[in-house]
């Protein structure tokens, strides 16, 4: 079994559709720290907003445990101009993204903790008749993750965690001019992590698996339809470093293996027989991050973040359902305690390289296929503004 294709390319948050981000379809900051910080955590133990990243920061908070949640807010569109027209993709932006963890620690030894956010989104609606053929309007999924976790101490300097990643898609929509598709499904993979603190400097790695969600629904409310659809495997690794006693810097890397979104197969339920089918190929992706974090007082800290994400999606099957863009990252964020509980604020904006599709495979080439062919041609542009808003406590 496959991927999606005119059934959507699209995932998102917990209860409501949300924007993608340039990189496929992943929205990588689950927490507001993760905003401010261009989500370069997994090697951070002193944040409790890097818990849904690398959940072995579970280990090194302080107290019995800590609780926290936040509201990522995107505002995210895109648009195409093809023979000197410009058209908007509305995806009824911006859309507010809640997430929520915990952390509880049994002993010096073990600590269990939850986490509940929305790592993947897209939703784009494009007005009827901006392409021809394969006509794509409304494209939008909603997804949730629960991610039970336990953490443990090795000696006193190294943690490791395994647990739970439930993916639940809760509602796929997508419409065309002709068209329209629904249906929902949930799978569960893992998520392992580990992390190393020394005096002045830490290491981190988060792996969490690929999963494949099988997803079941309707075709125009009557046609039995299934899709198997493939969200990727990730892998963050990094090194944070503390300057002085006041700063400190972190660099990750991350692997996204976009590869596994290779093909699309909707197929009948009842019968098997392929509904409609198309070739992605994506790519897998590498994307760097850096965090800085100052110590303005005890109460006030400032965080800044830089990325360069890349773009999985090929030319010569690109496909207006996810215009994938290069981009780079730039983040600013607050943080300010309160006895027990801190509250946080963070802005981080997406600059995107604008992508000049020309390909010359005329429509029919790959059957009722449209992508990398010329009904989608045509330059397109993107931007996104997320705006952050958390708050914790330590307990």
């Amino acid at each position: 079994m496959r991927r999606t294709q005119t059934l959507l390319p699209v995932l998102i948050s917990l209860l409501t559709a949300s924007p993608a981000h340039a990189g496929g379809f992943r929205l990588p900051d689950v927490s507001a720290v993760g905003v401010a910080v261009a989500n370069a955590l997994v090697a951070n133990p002193v944040e409790d907003g890097a818990i849904p990243v690398n959940p072995a920061a579970m280990s090194f908070q302080p107290g019995n445990g800590v609780i926290g949640g936040g509201l990522m807010i995107i505002d995210f569109g895109t648009e195409v101009t093809r023979t000197g027209t410009t058209v908007k993709s509305d995806s009824n932006t911006p859309i507010p993204i809640p997430s929520f963890y915990l952390s509880r620690k049994l002993d010096d030894t073990w600590s269990v903790g939850l986490n509940i956010n929305a790592p993947f989104g897209l939703a784009t609606r494009w007005p009827a008749n901006t392409f021809a053929a394969a006509d794509p309007t409304l494209s939008r999924i909603k997804l949730v993750n629960i991610n039970p976790n336990v953490a443990a101490m090795i000696g006193d300097k190294t943690s490791v965690s395994v647990g739970l990643a439930h993916y639940r898609i809760t509602d796929i929509v997508q419409d065309s001019s002709t068209n329209f598709m629904r249906g929902s499904g949930d799978e569960t993979g893992y998520h392992l992590g580990v992390m190393h603190v020394e005096d002045g400097w830490s290491l981190g790695a988060s792996y969490r698996s690929q999963i494949t969600v099988p997803v079941e629904g309707t075709l125009n409310t009557v046609l039995p339809i299934a899709v198997d659809f493939a969200l990727p495997e990730l892998l963050q690794v990094g090194a944070r470093v503390e300057l002085t006693d006041k700063l400190a810097v972190e660099y990750d890397i991350e692997r996204v293996g976009w590869g596994a979104y290779d093909e699309s197969r909707i197929y009948n339920r009842v019968t098997g027989a392929t509904v409609s089918n198309s070739v992605n190929r994506w790519r897998d992706t590498t994307t760097h991050r850096v965090g800085v974090t100052y110590q303005l007082n005890d109460r006030t800290d400032l965080m800044f973040g830089y990325l360069d994400d890349q773009n999985p999606q090929p030319m010569d099957r690109f496909s207006p359902r996810l215009p994938a863009l290069d981009y780079q990252g730039y983040s600013i964020g607050v943080g300010h305690r309160i006895g027990q509980f801190r509250l946080v604020a963070s802005y981080q904006y997406l600059d995107f390289q604008d992508r000049n599709v020309n390909n010359p495979t005329p429509f029919g080439t790959y059957g009722t296929d449209g992508n990398g062919t010329t009904i989608y041609n045509g330059d397109y542009a993107s931007f996104s503004h997320q705006v952050g808003l958390g708050i914790s406590a330590t307990f």
